[in-house]
């Protein structure tokens, strides 16, 4: 559906309301004239009340973009707008990537027992294998609002992680890494077969899609792609790898733009109520937070004086998370709340349509 032809006049949106018993599919009803028109009628059913009665949305179709649409409340579209208007994209000041692609999870995920010694579900047994070479791999579970992710699984990861992030060639490989090469060299014949053979070559035991290596060493913001709500960590060491697409990495381009200080953003409310303006829906109140779907939420960058208010709650809640004192984190976030809705000039009518859910 485009913005070149006007001809839907009704548009029912079931939302994460699942219509078919044996199917889970994300549906909506539309309705078209044949004549071209000026606006539509948008309702959206809300999945706790699912027998509630319809309240039609007149929306005009000069107010949408010709991105992604925001439909629903109007007053929540217009204040979505307002807040556009003076902001720009995260996806302009700040780079959006997923993680690491294998083709062969079941070789490089290794679960860690101990250090050197890590189980491997492809052989059903525990492996030794050098601490060095591997890292630690964040999926969604792991991704957590202001908490530093913890996890059991490792990636074994056969790159230089120095300059070009090129492949290991196998003499330096057998020379600092045996142990991880040895347990390579047990699945070697898997991992030439991957993609209908096409890894049977000299560098057999790379990834098949090296993507964004060089990424996931730099200070970042993670995102899982499916949340409840918008909820990020920071992993400011460029310690932790990515998992696939299951959690963006989000890492600031603009120079004065403070990634502590974009992390508050993207936790706050405001930015919640952005990203489920135009977020997709999933089953039971999901969202999915992939590139598409957060790339355009809007970002305001202040002066560094008001950036370090800010910082200055994001360092308690952190300090709070990492000593398991959470009694004033809802406090913090509070008062960040408030300073992001000053910082993006909302009104106190403004204020209750966001936390109302704009919904």
């Amino acid at each position: 559906m485009n913005l070149e032809k006007r001809y839907l006049k009704r548009f029912l949106d079931f939302g994460s309301s699942q219509v078919f018993e044996d199917a889970t599919v994300y549906t909506g009803c539309q309705l078209f004239t044949k004549k071209e028109k000026d606006y539509f009628f948008y309702h959206k059913i809300d999945a706790k009340k699912f027998n509630a009665s319809i309240c039609w949305t007149k929306i005009n179709f000069d107010t949408l973009r010709t991105s992604n649409w925001s439909l629903g409340n109007k007053l929540a579209v217009e204040l979505m707008d307002k807040i556009s208007a003076t902001s720009r994209p995260l996806g302009e000041v700040a780079e959006i990537f997923v993680g690491i692609q294998t083709s062969a999870d079941i070789v490089y995920h290794l679960k860690k027992i101990e250090d050197g010694l890590y189980y491997s579900k492809i052989l059903n047994t525990s492996v030794e294998i050098e601490n060095e070479i591997m890292k630690p791999l964040i999926s969604g579970p792991e991704a957590k609002k202001y908490k530093y992710p913890e996890t059991e699984k490792f990636l074994l990861h056969p790159y230089k992680t120095d300059n070009d992030f090129s492949l290991i060639d196998e003499n330096e490989f057998l020379e600092k890494y045996p142990k991880a090469f040895k347990y390579l060299k047990q699945n070697e014949s898997f991992l030439r077969a991957r993609e209908k053979n096409k890894m049977n070559h000299d560098k057999w035991y790379a990834f098949n899609y090296p993507k964004n290596l060089e990424k996931q060493t730099l200070p970042k913001i993670g995102v899982a792609q499916t949340v409840s709500r918008l909820q990020c960590f920071l992993d400011d060491g460029g310690n932790v790898f990515l998992n696939n697409v299951r959690v963006n990495g989000i890492s600031p381009i603009i120079p004065g733009l403070e990634i502590k200080y974009l992390l508050a953003l993207l936790n706050s409310k405001l930015l919640d109520f952005c990203f489920k303006l135009v977020g997709k829906p999933k089953d039971n109140g999901f969202y999915e937070a992939n590139k598409q779907f957060i790339s355009n939420l809007p970002i305001i960058i202040p002066n560094a004086s008001y950036q370090d208010k800010i910082i200055d709650f994001v360092e308690k809640i952190l300090d709070s998370k990492r000593s398991n004192k959470n009694k004033s984190i809802l406090e913090y976030e509070n008062h960040i709340d408030q300073l992001v809705y000053e910082l993006y000039g909302l009104t106190e009518e403004e204020i209750r349509i966001v936390e109302g859910g704009g919904r």
